[in-house]
């Protein structure tokens, strides 16, 4: 390879380099939030009986989940903060024969992302949601006597943050901790979440 093409890669790499990188930054209007993991809940005591009786018995499986089903966010202009509206659950599933329990916890937030040392979609950020909550319990039993029952609506606030990093110009990976206390017809709930989820 002569010079003249050695310059040319050179500045081609540089130039090519430069806009994937300013891709990367690009702030968008709007964003959508969807992520999963995994959940560990906490209940008052008469639900936490039975959910720690049901933990002990043989032949039971159990499965526990974290949604976040639906975040809309809008940046403010510092570009560092997301502002927006956030839907998520928790729950835990419990499984014999064909006899299932299902669990939920679902909180309805006003929500806020913050970056702390880069622009939005990059670097570690907190998280903060406070809203509306639910508990919902449902039982099928594979016949016609099932159950389904959800509470009055009580308070949640959900405190935590994490790391998010961008995969393509549109795409950013976010991987999160977070604590959500829930207090529901005067009782306390509680949920502890790992998950990963995209922003678009």
């Amino acid at each position: 390879m002569n010079r003249t093409s050695t310059v040319i890669a050179l500045l081609a790499a540089l130039f090519f380099g430069g806009t994937v990188q300013a891709q990367e930054h690009r702030i968008e209007s709007w964003y959508l939030y969807f992520g999963l993991g995994y959940a560990n809940l906490s209940y008052p005591n008469d639900i936490k009986a039975v959910v720690d009786d049901l933990k002990s018995q043989s032949g039971v499986s159990q499965a526990s989940v974290d949604f976040d089903f639906l975040g809309v966010y809008w940046p403010l202009r510092n570009h560092q903060t997301l502002l927006g509206l956030n839907v998520n659950g928790g729950g835990d599933r419990f499984e014999l024969g064909s006899v299932s329990l299902q669990l939920n916890q679902v909180q309805f937030s006003f929500s806020s992302l913050h970056f702390l040392t880069r622009k939005i979609g990059q670097g570690l950020f907190v998280r903060g949601d406070v809203g509306l909550s639910v508990f919902n319990i449902n039982v099928d039993t594979g016949t016609a006597l099932n159950l389904n029952e959800s509470s009055e609506t009580g308070l949640g606030l959900t405190v935590g943050g994490g790391y998010s990093f961008p995969v393509s110009s549109g795409t950013r990976i976010i991987i999160n901790t977070n604590y959500s206390m829930k207090r529901i017809e005067g009782e306390n709930f509680g949920k502890f979440n790992i998950s990963v989820g995209g922003l678009f």
